[in-house]
């Protein structure tokens, strides 16, 4: 005789449970895409993991991810953005360090939006404002940009957890706005909440978790995800790659538990020259590009959007020289400078050999200039460089800044 499933202890009052509520294929037809935070790059509620090898620039980066977003900026210069708040949890250096990157990443914004409030009537200054910006305008151009520096936050701590929720869901910027009910009644006034995106510098420095460890991991990135859930934030990841700077560090489960991954790369002969290459992303994968880091100044810093990988139009390398020009614009650039910024994605094509693309990017810059071709709009600036002419090149229309371009005895 067949034994009776339900004679199993697990079913022992079946009859009594309370089922799950399940939807039709109708209602899957009827839910619409998450809100992009960042256009192409970071969907509202999703968790990105960002990794790199040391140096390359991810906390530049995800300044930058601040910056735009608290701004309503475009991140890059490039991609659009959804305004809004965003906290920096950083534990991975000092807060000196945090504050010497932040304050030059966005020095030349904030000249402007003094200059902006020094144009107000100083009757009318205090009441535009605070109507445009909110009561925290007094803090500057990016009064929702928030930071929780060297704290004893960790994602394995419940307390921890639990105090990052209550701050995110208490946290409010902004002006003040209408509210009205379903009727369409008016509801009084009311301030935004929360932040629109959560960045976490670095995993290593926030976890006690063994990162090989796939069990530990895994539940590291379910309080990750509760915290997403919690605050309907973006949550940034920063993370290590790993020594061959081809994967991220750790547990495989890392990658399983996350929505999207970017690596980021240099080169020694062009450390500004980044290459952002997406290993995942749910749903429509977007194309990998790179951005110019710039973050030599002592007092501003710049990471401007380059180019989409593998776009580039009939003869790729003039199209990339002359892209590097608009970007550096109006500032005169020596063929050493050119060849630099575009060696990451031709220097392999020219026997690995510097000298070769040098010579190759004055034959492109030459003919540029010679054809007068309006698609390459370029002109020369000469100048004296041990005995010999030394040319710079400019877009023609820019006037050239005055400084100095930098040069080195390798130049020619």
């Amino acid at each position: 005789m067949t034994k009776n499933v339900f004679d199993n202890p697990i079913l022992a009052g079946i009859e009594s449970v309370t089922p799950y509520e399940v939807v039709s294929g109708a209602h899957l037809h009827s839910l619409e895409p998450p809100a992009m935070i960042i256009d192409d790059i970071l969907p509202a509620g999703a968790i990105l993991v960002i990794t790199a090898e040391p140096g390359v620039g991810k906390s530049w980066l995800c300044m930058e991810i601040e910056r735009a977003v608290s701004s309503d900026s475009p991140f890059l210069g490039h991609f659009h953005t959804l305004s809004g708040s965003a906290l920096f949890v950083g534990s991975d250096s000092s807060e000196f360090d945090y504050a010497r990157q932040w304050t030059r990443l966005v020095h030349d914004y904030e000249k402007e939006f003094e200059s902006y409030v020094a144009g107000i009537p100083d009757e009318e200054r205090d009441m535009r404002l605070e109507e445009e910006l909110g009561p925290d305008w007094r803090v500057g151009l990016y009064h929702s940009a928030r930071f929780l520096l060297m704290s004893d936050f960790m994602f394995d701590t419940t307390d921890s957890i639990r105090r990052l929720i209550a701050t995110c869901l208490k946290h409010e910027y902004g002006p003040y706005e209408d509210t009205y009910d379903e009727y369409g009644e008016h509801t009084g006034n009311q301030r935004r909440k929360g932040f629109r995106v959560i960045i976490f510098d670095s995993f290593s420095k926030l976890t006690r978790a063994d990162q090989n460890d796939n069990t530990q991991v895994e539940e590291v990135f379910r309080n990750i995800r509760l915290i997403s859930e919690a605050t309907g934030a973006a949550i940034v990841v920063l993370h290590h790659a790993s020594k061959k700077g081809e994967d991220m560090r750790g547990a495989k489960a890392m990658e399983a538990a996350i929505d999207s991954w970017i690596q980021i790369s240099s080169s020694e002969n062009a450390r500004h020259f980044v290459k952002v290459n997406i290993k995942k992303f749910r749903g429509l994968r977007p194309d990998n590009f790179s951005y110019n880091m710039y973050v030599e100044d002592a007092k501003r810093a710049t990471l401007k959007y380059h180019m989409k990988a593998g776009a580039l139009e009939s003869d790729s390398l003039s199209r990339a020289i002359y892209s590097y020009l608009e970007e550096t614009s109006p500032k005169e650039q020596s063929i050493a400078q050119v060849a630099l910024a575009v060696a990451p994605d031709f220097v392999d094509k020219f026997e690995s050999s510097m000298y070769n693309l040098k010579r190759a990017c004055a034959d492109r810059l030459e003919k540029m200039v010679a054809k007068s071709d309006p698609n390459f709009p370029l002109r020369t600036s000469g100048g004296k460089h041990k005995g010999k002419v030394k040319l710079y090149w400019v877009l023609k229309g820019k006037s050239v800044a005055q400084e100095e371009p930098e040069t080195s005895d390798d130049d020619e």
